[in-house]
């Protein structure tokens, strides 16, 4: 299934928004939970523009599944993750309505 261009761009902007607060937390307990291994910002850096490259040419909902498969190691110990759920069409679109509708309640919330 195909994104339309009306949404690709907020589709983008959430799952970038998403994968980068993940990409933080596993880069802060990579540090934390191996002080001998080197762990850089810039390596941290390099990964986030590796990853915003990749959500900037997902056009379809395969794509974004494909991208969620390779970044899996993120969503461990995720309700979302349970039985592979997310690793599906289903569960990847399930995935990005709900960053959507979260977006919608937080814009929702600070206009009242």
């Amino acid at each position: 299934m195909n994104i339309d261009e009306t949404n690709i761009t907020m589709i983008h902007s959430v799952l970038i928004n998403d994968l980068k607060t993940r990409l933080f937390k596993q880069h802060n307990e990579g540090k934390v939970r191996n002080p001998f291994t080197i762990v850089t910002d810039d390596d941290h850096q390099d990964d986030i523009a590796q990853m915003v490259s990749w959500v900037h040419k997902c056009a379809s909902v395969n794509d974004i599944n494909k991208l969620l498969t390779h970044y899996g190691d993120l969503f461990i110990d995720e309700d979302v993750n349970d039985e592979g759920r997310i690793f599906t069409l289903d569960g990847t679109l399930n995935y990005v309505l709900g960053l959507l509708v979260k977006r919608i309640e937080k814009i929702t919330y600070t206009i009242y």
